[in-house]
């Protein structure tokens, strides 16, 4: 277990923490400690317990889903106690609902000891993002020939890193949505405790990823989440051989018909001068 101090230090980098506990007495206070946790940079994907308690008020949860999603932070359950009732409450949300790209409003969720085989617990955080609803999924992306074309910055680009963007858009049901920079047109770098091109469009909230061909540095790696390869293989081409051409041939293979041409005028001027 890790216990955290509200601390003003800001580290550079935090050590991966993927289960947090909030307590804390009201809506306000907690709101306060998940934006600490943010500026913190601890891992705002990681899983949240948030409990409420307070004797003598009720604890506005509706408020706490709210800095939730205003924080992109999806697995999150907030327990409380109903000060009429004195029943214990659970409450988690969907960032993404239909019809609504962005949702804050909370449901009830079942958690009792009789559930079978403690599914009630097993299932308390579901996978949040496999399906955007046709949400947009915005994407910064740069032109870089040949892993990259745009093409007015449609929602078909091109080449590698175009076919696996349209492909993810595609798995998740979103809305591809590209834009360029905000702030340059390179891929990105750190410069004045801040970063620019595409990478400062994630960091500032700009974009939900960024997909361009850039060397992998430690500030990237300790800054960003990476994606990475994980299959590999390899590929054998096999051909038949081209027939054999005469020398002349071969030399003229390489230019175009009009070269071609050119030369052949050239030749038969320079035979009538002489």
């Amino acid at each position: 277990s890790v216990i955290v101090k509200l601390g003003r230090f800001l580290p550079a980098r935090r050590a991966a923490v993927p289960q947090m506990i909030i307590f804390g007495e009201d809506a306000s206070e907690i709101s306060s400690t998940i934006r600490w946790t943010v500026r913190a940079k601890y891992d705002s994907n990681g899983k949240f317990i948030i409990i409420c308690a307070h004797l003598e008020q009720e604890c506005d949860e509706l408020k706490i889903f709210q800095t939730l999603q205003s924080l992109y932070m999806f697995n999150a359950v907030v327990l409380k106690t109903s000060n009429k009732t004195k029943e214990s409450l659970a409450y988690s949300y969907d960032f993404l609902s239909e019809g609504k790209c962005k949702n804050s409003i909370p449901y009830k969720v079942n958690l009792t000891t009789d559930c079978f085989n403690d599914n009630c617990f097993k299932n308390l955080y579901p996978e949040r993002l496999s399906n955007f609803r046709k949400c947009p999924l915005i994407m910064s992306t740069i032109e870089q020939p040949p892993f990259m074309y745009l093409h007015n910055l449609t929602s078909k680009p091109t080449g590698i890193d175009g076919d696996i963007m349209r492909l993810v858009a595609d798995m998740l049901n979103a809305t591809l949505h590209l834009k360029p920079p905000y702030d340059g047109a390179d891929s990105g770098h750190f410069a004045n405790n801040n970063w620019t091109g595409s990478l400062g469009d994630i960091y500032n909230n700009h974009s939900h990823a960024s997909v361009c061909s850039a060397p992998i540095t430690s500030g990237k790696y300790g800054n960003f989440q990476i994606s990475f390869t994980y299959y590999s293989m390899d590929i054998v081409w096999a051909t038949r051989l081209p027939a054999q051409q005469a020398p002349w041939q071969k030399l003229l293979h390489p230019l175009n018909i009009y070269i071609r041409i050119i030369l052949l005028l050239m030749f038969i001027c320079i035979i009538f001068m002489n």
